[in-house]
C-alpha cells in the first residue's frame, strides 16, 4: 500500500477558522508477477495491463463519521459519485465494519447503487455524516443529514471487476437534486455550496466552503493565469464542453468528443479509442522506441520517465473558451517501478483509452489531470474552474477562435484579388513612370546633340 499524506481544508465561513483533516491517497495493491511472466511477451503485456489498470484505481482518502456514534471509516473522496457509502456492521468480507445501520433510518433494503466507478450493496439509510477535524473537539464538526448506502458487501471496481475489501466507503462530492444524498449541499454550517482541490505529488489539499486562492500561482491574466470559470453541461456530473485537443499543433481529437468528465478516483486520462490511436501515433513520431501493443490500452517505453518526458512535452485541452491548457508530461508520465519490480527501467504514459470514455464519447480528467490545475468545484453556480497553482509547470494559452479563423478566412479570400489587382497596377504605373523618364531622358540628350552640332556649325 502506498500512502501520501494529504490534507483536507474544511472552510466553513468568514468568522470561523479553516480546519484541518488528515488524508491519504492509496492505491490499490499490485499482484506479484511471477518469472514465467519474464519468458511469454503475451502473458507478461497482460500482467502489465493489469498492474496498470490496478495503479488506475487510486484512492483520497477521508477520515469521516457516521451515526449518533461517529462510527469513523477512511472514505474514498469521489466526485463521480452522488452517493456516500460505508461498511456496516454485518458487511460480508469488509475489513473493516464500522457502521452500526440500526442508528439510523432505513430508506431501502438490497440496493445496488453506483458510485463512479465503484459499485456497492447495501441498505439505503438516513442518518448523520460528520466530519471532525479535531478529535479534542468533537462537538465542533461539519454535518449532514443525507441518504446514504450502508455497505452490506465489500465494494467493486466495475472496470476491473475487482472487490475491495480494504475500502471503507465512498465520499460523493457529485451532486443530485432530485433526493437528499449529497453531502456539499447538505452539509452545515459551510455557508457555500463549493469546493476546490489542489492535488500535488508531494502535498495535496481539499477545501470545502470555498476555493482556497492561496495555492493559485502568481501572474497576469493575460498570461493565462488565475481562475478560469466554465458552466457545465450535464445538471448532474462535473463535465465541462470540450471542444479541442492538440499533441503539438496537431488535433488528435477524432472521436467528435465534445465532453470532459473530472473524475477524483480516476488515476490516469482516459479518452476515446479513436483519438487514442491518433495521439499514440503522435507520440511514436516522437520517438521510434515507444511502444503501444495493440493488445494494451497504454503505451509504455523502455527508458526511465525523466530521459523520455522532456522529448514527449504536454498535449492540451481546448474547453469552451479560446484558450488551450496544457497537460504536462511529468503528471502523465509513471515510473514502471510505481507497478512492480519487472517494471523497473520503463515509462508508462497515464493517458490511454478506455471502454467507458468511448461508448459515452468524452474524456475522463483524473488525477493526472488535476495535479496541473487547482480545480473549482461550485454546486450553486454548476461551475468548474481551473487555475495554474504555485507547483504546476502548466500553462493557459489563448489561441484564435474558429469564428475569428473562418472570418479571417473569408477576408483573405475576398480581398486577396484585390491585394493581387492592386499590386498589378502598381507594377504598371511604376513601369509607366520609367518610361517616361527614360523618354524624356532621350529627349534631353537628343537635344543635347542638336545644340552641340549647332556650336559646331557655328565655330566652322
Amino acid at each position: 500500500m502506498n500512502r501520501v499524506a494529504l490534507l483536507l481544508l474544511l472552510g466553513v465561513s468568514a468568522s470561523q477558522a479553516s480546519f484541518k483533516l488528515e488524508l491519504f491517497k492509496r492505491n490499490s495493491p499490485l499482484q506479484e508477477t511471477s518469472d514465467s511472466f519474464l519468458h511469454f511477451p503475451l502473458k507478461q503485456d497482460n500482467q502489465m495491463m493489469k498492474d496498470v489498470r490496478d495503479m488506475g484505481s487510486s484512492e483520497l482518502l477521508a477520515s469521516v463519521s457516521f451515526g449518533k456514534q461517529k462510527n469513523l471509516g477512511q472514505l474514498s473522496v469521489s466526485t463521480s459519485s452522488d452517493f456516500t457509502a460505508i461498511n456496516q456492521l454485518t458487511c460480508d468480507a469488509c475489513k473493516n465494519k464500522i457502521y452500526d445501520e440500526s442508528q439510523g433510518q432505513n430508506i431501502k433494503k438490497d440496493q445496488t447503487i453506483e458510485l463512479g466507478n465503484l459499485e456497492g450493496f447495501g441498505d439505503l439509510v438516513l442518518d448523520d455524516v460528520s466530519f471532525i477535524p479535531d478529535k479534542t473537539k468533537p462537538t465542533n464538526t461539519i454535518d449532514a443529514e443525507i441518504q446514504f448506502l450502508a455497505l452490506s458487501k465489500p465494494l467493486t471496481n466495475k472496470v476491473t471487476q475487482k472487490t475491495l475489501p480494504d475500502t471503507d466507503g465512498v465520499l460523493g462530492l457529485g451532486f443530485n437534486n432530485d433526493q437528499k444524498q449529497s453531502f456539499i449541499q447538505y452539509a452545515s454550517p459551510l455557508d457555500k455550496k463549493k469546493f476546490s482541490i489542489f492535488l500535488n505529488k508531494t502535498y495535496s489539499a481539499l477545501s470545502m466552503g470555498s476555493f482556497d486562492n492561496s495555492f493559485l500561482a502568481d501572474g497576469e491574466e493575460n498570461q493565462g493565469y488565475g481562475w478560469h470559470t466554465f458552466d457545465l453541461t450535464q445538471k448532474d456530473s462535473w463535465t465541462v464542453e470540450m471542444q479541442d485537443a492538440r499533441y503539438i499543433y496537431m488535433t488528435f481529437l477524432k472521436s467528435g468528443a465534445n465532453k470532459a468528465r473530472i473524475s477524483t478516483n480516476d488515476e490516469y486520462i482516459y479518452i476515446p479509442n479513436d483519438d487514442f490511436s491518433a495521439l499514440k501515433d503522435a507520440w511514436k513520431g516522437k520517438s521510434a522506441d515507444i511502444k503501444c501493443p495493440s493488445d494494451l490500452n497504454f503505451c509504455f517505453i523502455n527508458q526511465t520517465c525523466q530521459e523520455i518526458s522532456h522529448t514527449i512535452g504536454p498535449f492540451k485541452i481546448q474547453f469552451s473558451t479560446n484558450e488551450y491548457f496544457s497537460v504536462e508530461s511529468d503528471e502523465f508520465t509513471y515510473n514502471g517501478k510505481d507497478f512492480g519490480p519487472y517494471y523497473e527501467n520503463q515509462c508508462v504514459f497515464g493517458v490511454m483509452s478506455s471502454e467507458l470514455a468511448t461508448k459515452n464519447n468524452e474524456f475522463i480528467l483524473g488525477q493526472a489531470f488535476l495535479r496541473n490545475y487547482l480545480t473549482g468545484f461550485d454546486v450553486d453556480k454548476k461551475t468548474i474552474s481551473f487555475g495554474i497553482h504555485q507547483n504546476s509547470t502548466a500553462a493557459v494559452r489563448k489561441t484564435f477562435s474558429g469564428g475569428i479563423i473562418a472570418l479571417l478566412a473569408i477576408s483573405t479570400a475576398l480581398f486577396f484579388p484585390l491585394f493581387v489587382l492592386g499590386i498589378y497596377f502598381l507594377i504598371q504605373f511604376l513601369k509607366r513612370g520609367r518610361r517616361q523618364r527614360e523618354k524624356e531622358a532621350r529627349e534631353q540628350e537628343k537635344k543635347r546633340l542638336m545644340s552641340d552640332l549647332d556650336r559646331s556649325a557655328e565655330s566652322q
